[in-house]
């Protein structure tokens, strides 16, 4: 079980998430922007943030540098692209940090399995603290 944040500007796509990581047990934070996305972040400590990079306010890339400059061990998932294309972003994001990225639409199962890598990590790195 994980304290997993969702940043998303898409109220659909959160509840979405919300729905598929709270059946597999974990505790699901949300934000709709990357700046509340940080405010969440640098209150509730997640163990993983899973974040769009296109949004209004503050984007998912500025919050993943402001996030990971806070909480250096917070495993991040970024996801963009969908009908706008923005895929673009995803090479950016994992450069600047994104343990994973997802291009929209993905798989249940492809999301899963990024948010199990990233405790899989996150398991690693504390039992060798």
């Amino acid at each position: 079980m994980a304290r997993i944040l969702v940043i998303d500007d898409d109220n659909q796509l959160r509840s979405l998430l919300r729905q598929i990581l709270e059946r597999e047990n974990h505790v699901v934070l949300e934000a709709s922007n990357g700046k509340q996305g940080t405010e969440v972040s640098r209150n509730d400590a997640p163990d993983i943030v899973i974040a769009d990079l296109v949004m209004p306010e503050q984007d998912g890339l500025m919050a993943i540098q402001e996030i990971l400059s806070q909480r250096p061990r917070t495993k991040v998932i970024a996801m963009s692209g969908g009908p706008t294309g923005n895929a673009a972003w995803l090479p950016i994001a994992k450069k600047a940090g994104a343990l994973r990225v997802l291009k929209k639409p993905f798989q249940r199962l492809d999301l899963l399995q990024a948010v199990a890598d990233a405790l899989e990590i996150s398991a690693v790195e504390n039992s060798q603290a």
